[in-house]
């Protein structure tokens, strides 16, 4: 289904792969930051899934996406991946991608689907409550 003109909504998983021949990326213990500059520059720590691979839960509308592999202490940026939109159609998320691969130095490409987590109360939802538990059936 394509969504035109509509953000995404929720959050979701975006990952670093290291594919570099080297696979140097995580090498002296680095610290890999994920920056979404979809609006402003939103500053995320990555987890490290394994040897090569990085995640981060973000906003679901992070389009424009920057990868800085840092220092342990966070104080000195050692390389930086300006990996661009995740989608060839900003405007459609269908095209959004959710992984993205490191080949060489400072770039890559993306790929994967990407998965939108709307796990969370929406405006208008409607709840139910049980309450009965609570209720005296004495009285």
């Amino acid at each position: 289904m394509k969504v035109y003109g509509a953000t995404p909504s929720g959050y979701t998983t975006i990952y670093l792969k290291d594919d570099t021949k080297e696979s140097w990326i995580g090498d002296n213990n680095a610290v890999i930051q994920l920056v979404d500059n979809t609006k402003g520059h939103h500053y995320y720590i990555m987890k490290q899934e394994d040897d090569n691979t990085w995640s981060c839960r973000v906003p679901a509308s992070a389009y424009n996406i920057t990868f800085n592999r840092l220092s342990p202490d966070k104080k000195t940026q050692w390389n930086s991946w300006s990996a661009g939109g995740r989608g060839s159609n900003r405007d459609d998320y269908s095209t959004w991608k959710s992984t993205y691969h490191a080949t060489v130095p400072e770039h890559g490409y993306w790929d994967g689907i990407s998965v939108v987590d709307n796990d969370y109360f929406h405006e208008g939802d409607v709840v139910y409550l049980d309450f009965y538990e609570f209720t005296d059936e004495d009285g």
